[in-house]
Parts: structure tokens; C-alpha cells; sequence
């Protein structure tokens, strides 16, 4: 748990790290109530790349014999297994020989880092007032069995952790340090947790902590109309912001804070919503779409 925070009307809003095997990333994504940012191919110099997946790669805890349909099957037996495992991890050698020779060739990390994607943990940070939809399909005993693993963890973490209350006009900052408070204005620390949050990390790909390059980044990527850094920050919808156009009701005749949505969040203001254009970014273009 990276940041959990609870508004005055008792609407919680969690961010988490997730670490999962990058093939369940797709079906993480399927998750609209989700915000998440992970970490890029594109971004992970290729030699970091190889020598995590050398050192720690993904392996199937257990290899399932194969059937018709979704559904989980028995596992394989125990020599079977062992079978299996060494031929994954055969693979995950001949790989990691081909892309030191496209490295050798120059070849950009976005395009040699794909080849190591079936072996990769993928890292992701995810933030979300709903929750329940998403554990109830996937910790399940038909899931996935690699979602429901991490599905699993996600619900234990949201029963252990005791979010802290925030007041009206308080912010939600994940991966903003408590002593940072003190030393950058509130716009800068929206910033500076953008900035992270897209990175996934308190430090640059460079290993520094930097609170002016995540200022930067941030703002590159809101100029060049990425906006989902944006999404992990927000703080308590108030009485006055009932007053915005976009804000929708369940019950118009009875508006309550608690039924009032901003974005995928529920009785939170997202910072995305103070971008100009965020929704479409073609507005921001000399030549619109």
C-alpha cells in the first residue's frame, strides 16, 4: 500500500504497487475502475531488463495439463512439472542470447525489451476507490490462477491497512514524502507525484531522487496529452464542486456526495480534471482531429 486516504463522507481511495507477471496486465487493464500506470519496455534500459530477467524471472508456479475451455485443470505430474519448468526457463535463456545480439545491433530498448516481455514481472501502481468488482471476479477459483494469487493480496492489504482521514482541500499524493510537505507548494507536489506515479518509482530510471525532473516529466507528459499520471491524485469532492456541470447523480432530486463520480473515482475530484482539454487532447492541437 503506497498511499490510502479516507474523505469526510468515508469514501476510501487506495493506491497500491503491484507486482504481477506482465501477461495479466492485459486483464488488469480490462478494469475501467482501475487507474493504473506500470512500468514501460520502452522506458527500462535494455541491460536492466536482461539482468532482472536473468536473475528473477516469471515462472508458473504450477503447469496445468491442457483441456477445452478456460476453466483450471488438474496440475501435471510431479516429473511433468519439473519438465516443463526447465523448458521454460531453456526459453527464457535463447531469449535473453537474442536480444544481446539486437542489443549489440543498437536496437532501441522499446523494440528489443518485447522479446523479454513472457519472462518480466511487471510493476504497476494502481489507485481506485472500487475495488470490490475486480477482487470478486479475480480472486476466484476460475480466474487466472496467477490473477487470482495477486487478486488475493490486493483484497488482504485493503483488510489490514487503516487509511488516513483527510480533510476538504487535502490531497490524496501517492509517493510524495511527508517531509516534502514542507519544502514544495501544494501545484508542486501534484506535480512531483505525477511525475513518480508515471515512472512508478521514487527515483529516476537513473537511481536519483529528484523532485525537478518528476516536476518535468510531469508536465512533458500533460504538454504531449498523457494524462493517467494524473489520475492518482485527487482530493474529497466538496459541497461546492456539486456545482460543476459534469458531475453526474444517481438521484438528481436527492444529490449526495457519496453517489457523485469524477472520473473512475466515487466522491473524489482527480487532479486530470484541472488539465485543460484532458479528455481530448486533439482540442490542444493547432490542427484539430
Amino acid at each position: 500500500m503506497v498511499c490510502d486516504s479516507v474523505s469526510p463522507q468515508g469514501i476510501r481511495l487506495s493506491t497500491m504497487e503491484v507486482k504481477m507477471p506482465r501477461f495479466i496486465l492485459a486483464e488488469v487493464n480490462t478494469h475501467r475502475q482501475l487507474s493504473r500506470n506500470s512500468a514501460s519496455s520502452r522506458a527500462i534500459p535494455v541491460a536492466k531488463m536482461l539482468k532482472t530477467v536473468h536473475e528473477e524471472p516469471f515462472l508458473f508456479e504450477t503447469f496445468f495439463r491442457n483441456q477445452k475451455g478456460m476453466a483450471v485443470s488438474e496440475p501435471l505430474p510431479a516429473d511433468v512439472q519439473e519438465e516443463a519448468q526447465k523448458i521454460w526457463l531453456e526459453t527464457r535463456d535463447l531469449v535473453i542470447g537474442q536480444v544481446e545480439k539486437l542489443l549489440q545491433l543498437d536496437v532501441s530498448k522499446g523494440q528489443a525489451n518485447r522479446l523479454l516481455e513472457p519472462f518480466m514481472f511487471q510493476t504497476a501502481l494502481i489507485t481506485a476507490t472500487d475495488w470490490s468488482n475486480m477482487i470478486a471476479l479475480r480472486a476466484h477459483q476460475d480466474a487466472q490462477p496467477e490473477f487470482q494469487h495477486v487478486a488475493e493480496m490486493m483484497r488482504d492489504i485493503l483488510k489490514m491497512v487503516e487509511p488516513q482521514q483527510l480533510k476538504y482541500g487535502e490531497w490524496h499524493l501517492p509517493l510524495v514524502h511527508p517531509w516534502e510537505f514542507d519544502e514544495f507548494s501544494l501545484e508542486e507536489l501534484r506535480f512531483i507525484s505525477a511525475g513518480r506515479c508515471a515512472r512508478v518509482s521514487y527515483v529516476t530510471h537513473g537511481g536519483e531522487r529528484d523532485p525537478q525532473a518528476d516536476i518535468t516529466l510531469a508536465h512533458n507528459l500533460v504538454s504531449g496529452g498523457h494524462m493517467s499520471p494524473l489520475e492518482h491524485q485527487a482530493r474529497p469532492l466538496s459541497d461546492e464542486d456539486l456545482e460543476l456541470p459534469w458531475l453526474a447523480y444517481k438521484d438528481p432530486k436527492e444529490p449526495q456526495i457519496q453517489e457523485t463520480r469524477c472520473g473512475n473515482f466515487l466522491g473524489w475530484f482527480q487532479f486530470r480534471r484541472m488539465i485543460p482539454n484532458e479528455a481530448d487532447f486533439s482540442l490542444s492541437l493547432p490542427d484539430q482531429l
